[in-house]
């Protein structure tokens, strides 16, 4: 399986590519509960589709870059399989630390194994602490000044 990475808004035919690809989870009732929330996107957002060699697509994540700040949101993360949801984290993070990134970011439910395997702190707020199904994670990158 490879990991096919797409730029929303980057063009009409890749556009046309992604959801051609994703395009039943977008609008599938149970992804959006295992989610928790309506799958969005913008321009700009990069996908990251989980494509087997034949048949549908076995996952995705989309991630959005703050304005103004070197941090990144992993909006959603979401797969068939934990191999594929766990191999789609790890492009996610690679991406990230090798394109400068210091914080990647994600609101999860409690407890998600696969971000607290990956290294992903669970960041204590007022939030959390009204146990809430959904938190933070955040798991920060060593820029060259701290090395």
């Amino acid at each position: 399986m490879t990991i096919k990475d797409y730029t929303l808004g980057a063009g009409t035919k890749s556009d046309r590519d992604l959801f051609a690809w994703v395009g039943p989870w977008l609008v599938s009732r149970k992804t959006h509960e295992t989610l928790g929330i309506a799958i969005t996107s913008r321009p700009g957002d990069r996908w990251h589709v989980m494509m087997p060699a034949k048949g549908p697509a076995r996952g995705f994540a989309v991630t959005a870059d703050a304005k103004g700040s070197p941090s990144r949101h992993l909006r959603f993360l979401h797969a068939d399989t934990t191999m594929a949801r766990r191999a789609l984290l790890a492009r996610v993070i690679d991406l990230a630390r090798h394109e400068g990134i210091a914080v990647l970011w994600a609101r999860e439910r409690r407890g998600d194994s696969d971000l607290i395997d990956a290294g992903f702190k669970m960041i204590d707020t007022a939030e959390t602490t009204r146990e809430r199904a959904f938190v933070r994670y955040e798991l920060t990158f060593k820029t060259e000044a701290q090395t």
